[in-house]
């Protein structure tokens, strides 16, 4: 086969591949401006909309101007679908619903994503030229999963302190990159659903499906992180929507550990064991005086502090020398947030 055969051979098989049906999902409650905005960048991909994919946008009972928007994008973009949830009750029974119409119709993979997100125009051409490139290489009783880049957008001094929350993935590639992609950014071959699909929990489904399917069937799951398919990523923007959202996470992640057969969740003791150390430190300081136990604590707030700023550089819209020890703050808050919810609803069911 000559060069140019080679070439022209490799391009239908990409053209092939990448016309395998394909669907983004957008999951939405309440957000109609968030949502115009990720359907503005959806529908300006490089990868044609409606030729690569189709949008599907599953609402959990909006009570704003969602449907209207989705609507009069609907009316321009034929391959736009706004779904009502049949049963509510969070993003877990909305995956639930989403999973199981699209494999009805053969889609044969699922581009999770949020009405908070903003796309790069090659985020789908990137994921999906990263999927046909990487399934010619893997065995076919193998299912992949592509993770893209997470970009945090700066609304306030909370996206500071929770930024690494949406990029845990990037900052530790091997450890947790290399076993769980954000439920918010991510592709997924729908056949992977034949293992397990997800709990009907309020929230936090997506982590405990990573865990289950990386406990229950590791060797058929290759994790993939495509580095060229950036989104942009939001946080809460005030203490009110922070407490909100740390509530329902940890009340999701109880409710879904229990139908997977957990007593608490995976990552209750790792968070515990952090709080306990820095309330550990802070109070042998307190209570002897003695200066060794501050300096071992203010070198671990330090060198923790630095790592973050280093990760956090080409992962949020505007880092700065105070990133890291914002971020240092964050991870006691979602400590304590963990902590005490985890024990109130395993305490109250």
């Amino acid at each position: 086969m000559s060069s140019s055969d080679e070439d022209a051979y490799h391009a239908e098989q990409y053209r092939q591949c990448i016309y395998k049906p394909v669907a983004i999902v957008i999951l939405n409650k309440d957000n109609a401006d968030g949502l115009r905005k990720t359907l503005e960048s959806l529908t300006k991909q490089s990868c044609p909309v409606c030729e690569c994919y189709d949008i599907y946008i599953f609402d959990g009972g909006s009570i704003d101007d969602s449907k209207k928007i989705a609507e009069d994008f609907a009316k321009k973009i034929n391959c736009i679908r706004f779904i009502e949830q049949k049963i509510k009750g969070g993003t877990g029974p909305a995956r639930i619903e989403a999973v199981k119409l699209l494999r009805e119709k053969n889609y044969k993979i699922i581009i999770w994503g949020d009405s908070e997100n903003v796309y790069d125009k090659d985020y789908i051409k990137n994921i999906i030229r990263r999927y046909c490139h990487e399934r010619e290489k893997i065995s076919r009783d193998k299912y992949i999963i592509i993770s893209g880049r997470s970009i945090v957008k700066i609304d306030s001094i909370w996206s500071r302190i929770f930024f690494w929350y949406h990029i845990y993935h990037q900052i530790f590639p091997r450890g947790v990159g290399d076993r769980h992609a954000p439920g918010n950014n991510k592709a997924v071959e729908t056949d992977i659903y034949k293992l397990f699909i997800y709990p009907p929990c309020i929230r936090s489904e997506d982590f405990i499906f990573s865990y289950f399917i990386y406990k229950n069937f590791r060797e058929k799951i290759v994790y993939l992180h495509e580095k060229e398919s950036i989104v942009l990523v939001s946080m809460p923007q005030t203490f009110k929507e922070i407490i909100r959202w740390q509530r329902s996470r940890v009340r999701g992640v109880v409710e879904c550990s229990r139908i997977i057969g957990l007593k608490i969740p995976p990552d209750f003791i790792y968070w515990l064991s952090f709080l306990i150390y820095n309330v550990l430190m802070i109070s042998l300081y307190i209570l002897t005086l003695n200066i060794i136990p501050i300096i071992f604590y203010l070198t671990t707030v330090v060198l923790t502090s630095i790592f973050l700023y280093l990760r956090s550089l080409g992962n949020i819209e505007r880092s700065s020398v105070f990133t890291g020890f914002l971020g240092y703050i964050g991870l006691v808050l979602h400590s304590i947030f963990t902590t005490y919810y985890v024990l109130k609803y395993i305490k109250s069911k």
